[in-house]
């Protein structure tokens, strides 16, 4: 039942594998491997806290050794627990005398978003004689990226393999390039890709030329994805339909509308595309105020199916902004009558006090966070915060809109920051999606009202925004 829980990922086996554990005779242990298999399944349905539980209640003859440990941390990484979990299990294991592998380094940098703390744990390496390996160094480079660290300390990660003589591969490098597009320096991916085979010494693969294009495409760098795709040709690689996506995205975020529609549709007819590439056209769509393409990639996209709710949002603003109140009511209407409900985000930031992340959701659900929300937008409307009402159905008064707006998840976030953080201090908030215009707008706006630098990480890039201009040029 055990061995079935490992190997399946499902609930239902690791419910039945805990129950397992119960049937064991008196006298009759399960040897710690056992142990371990369950801790790390626990992680795959996300039910870390069982983990903790049962290794807190293991019988006193199992001593626990870095696969336990290891097992534990990967369980509440990929079960989604907080980063004080994390430190907890590694303070336990240091107590208890337990010496740390580059697995174990790997698998604790994996749940880290914190620089510093990714260094500190380097340095712990290097006083224990440890020398990091190629996993160790791609979960460093991915801690990197969900820390919205420099460049510098891209290049850190990169000049540290090389020091260790590490033969390193393209899927290294891809993290690498994710990391630097994070930092939005598009110049530094372009760079990794015309010195990777000459230089580093690795043959670059599709993934690899994906990545950058794509890092390219989220800055609205047309120059650096057009060298990319010279570069791709030159040595023979094909194009996969996640390569075409990127393009497509290259092409529309760089305000190039017609060849991104050129594009999608020449690609169209030899393969089927992804929803992302209809995204990406829509998300051009509305950086030009074009409704009549937009209702058009829409109407091709649920021929296709199945759409993302982003979709029909994109398509919806982009009628909207460009005064088309029929063509927004269109969208709408289709998206409830395909059934598509609508993404529901959260943001999260982690508290000043305990490290633990503090998660917020949509609407006005606390008072306490509304008395703060209502603070920070009479303060940032006064610094010259205008609402983007076009981001909801016309239909919805004016009022209304902007009551939604005050309450979209990274608002609640910044507002219960500003309130709880020290004075002068930097605030970064995680967003499990896209941010949307207006917490854009105002987040700009905020960091000239209070004057701190605030940062965004969402599920495209790092948004730094120092002195009302953000990092990413406003292109993301």
């Amino acid at each position: 039942a055990i061995q079935m829980a490992f190997e399946q990922h499902t609930l239902e086996a690791f419910e039945v594998a805990c129950s397992a554990l119960l049937l064991f005779p008196p006298g009759c242990t399960p040897p710690l491997s056992t142990y371990n298999s369950l801790f790390k399944a626990a992680g795959r349905v996300g039910r870390w806290p069982k983990a903790l539980d049962l290794f807190n209640k293991l019988p006193e003859i199992l001593q626990p050794n870095r696969y336990t440990y290891t097992a534990l941390l990967d369980a509440v990484v990929h079960g989604g627990g907080p980063q004080t979990m994390l430190f907890a299990l590694w303070n336990d294991m240091q107590r208890t005398g337990v010496a740390a592998d580059p697995q174990l380094f790997s698998t604790m940098l994996q749940g880290c978003s914190d620089a510093a703390v990714a260094d500190e744990l380097l340095g712990d390496m290097d006083w224990q004689g440890i020398v990091p390996n190629r996993e160790v160094l791609t979960s460093l480079v991915g801690c990197y990226r969900r820390a919205g660290a420099p460049t510098a300390k891209a290049w850190e990660a990169l000049k540290l393999a090389k020091c260790c003589g590490l033969a390193l591969d393209c899927q290294f490098f891809v993290s690498l390039v994710i990391a630097l597009g994070f930092a939005n320096d598009t110049g530094a991916v372009v760079l990794l890709v015309q010195s990777l085979r000459d230089v580093y010494k690795v043959k670059p693969d599709v993934f690899f030329y994906t990545a950058a294009i794509a890092q390219c495409a989220r800055a609205g760098d047309m120059a650096g994805a057009e060298t990319i795709i010279s570069q791709m040709q030159c040595d023979g690689v094909e194009t996969n339909e996640h390569t075409h996506c990127a393009i497509i995205a290259a092409y529309s975020k760089a305000g190039h509308l017609k060849k991104a529609v050129e594009y999608f549709d020449l690609t169209n007819k030899e393969m089927a595309l992804p929803i992302e590439a209809y995204c990406s056209i829509l998300s051009g769509c509305r950086a030009v105020l074009d409704n009549t393409c937009a209702l058009r990639i829409l109407k091709k996209a649920r021929q296709q199916g199945p759409v993302k709710s982003a979709c029909y949002t994109l398509t919806r603003q982009c009628c909207a902004m460009a005064g088309d109140d029929d063509g927004a009511a269109k969208a709408d209407t289709w998206q409830k009558r395909d059934g598509v409900p609508t993404h529901i985000p959260t943001s999260t930031v982690d508290d000043p006090l305990t490290g633990e992340p503090i998660t917020f959701q949509p609407g006005n659900d606390d008072e306490d966070v509304a008395v703060s929300v209502k603070t920070m937008i009479a303060c940032v409307k006064r610094a010259g915060y205008d609402p983007r009402l076009w981001q909801y159905d016309p239909q919805i008064s004016p009022e209304e809109r902007e009551e939604r707006l005050k309450y979209h998840t990274e608002k609640k976030a910044l507002a219960w920051a500003l309130q709880h953080f020290p004075q002068g201090s930097s605030i970064t908030v995680r967003k499990t999606i896209r941010c949307c215009v207006d917490c854009h707008n105002t987040f700009k706006v905020a960091s000239i009202a209070y004057g701190r630098t605030l940062r965004i990480l969402d599920q495209v890039r790092m948004h730094e925004f120092i002195a009302g201009k953000c990092s990413c040029g406003d292109w993301w």
